[in-house]
């Protein structure tokens, strides 16, 4: 048996961890492109999925749509034809009565509005022009009473709205003026200096 050298075990030794490192880096690069195809697939199944999704709710919110106005439709039919009927069925002397009647709800109304407002401070006529269609009396409770109610239970919207009124005042005059004017005056005389109403 020849006796090789350690120069050529060592070069062998060199060759095959190369060869081992070139096999291995290919093995990575095959596995990187398979891993980066997969990926590509599984995205492109999921787009394709969502889509197909995406089009299944459209088509099902459309129907849904649809199905609602059908019925709003109906609804709203059904109510024009009954009130055809009760319109034939009441008397000229009826009809008239009934007009009558709508007529004064729609005057006490209105000064119903008016009764409100000149109890109320400026800045709460304010919110109230802009909600009083949306108070309604009860049988336990006024219209201002309940309109009270909302102010407290609703704080922030009554904000709002007399900020947006602000806003819109701010042309006309500035902030500095409003607040001038709307600030209570308090009275610097004494009780006797003051006028007695009576």
């Amino acid at each position: 048996m020849r006796y090789t050298g350690t120069k050529v075990i060592r070069r062998d030794g060199v060759a095959t961890r190369k060869r081992i490192r070139e096999a291995c880096r290919s093995d990575r690069a095959r596995l990187t492109e398979d891993a980066r195809e997969r990926r590509e697939r599984l995205r492109d199944a999921i787009r394709e999925e969502r889509a197909a999704l995406r089009g299944r709710c459209a088509t099902r919110l459309a129907e849904a749509r649809q199905e609602t106005d059908r019925a709003i439709e109906e609804a709203r039919k059904s109510a024009m034809h009954l009130d055809r009927l009760r319109k034939v069925a009441r008397s000229p002397a009826q009809n008239a009565a009934a007009e009558r009647a709508r007529a004064r709800r729609a005057e006490t109304i209105r000064e119903s509005d008016d009764d409100v407002r000149r109890q109320l401070s400026p800045e709460l006529a304010i919110v109230w022009q802009s909600v009083r269609g949306r108070i309604k009396p009860s049988k336990r409770a006024t219209r201002l009473e309940r309109f009270l109610e909302w102010v407290e239970e609703h704080q922030g919207d009554a904000a709002r709205i007399l900020d947006e009124h602000a806003a819109s005042r701010f042309g006309e005059e500035s902030e500095e003026d409003y607040r001038e004017r709307t600030r209570p005056t308090r009275s610097t005389g004494t009780l006797a200096d003051a006028e007695v109403p009576f």
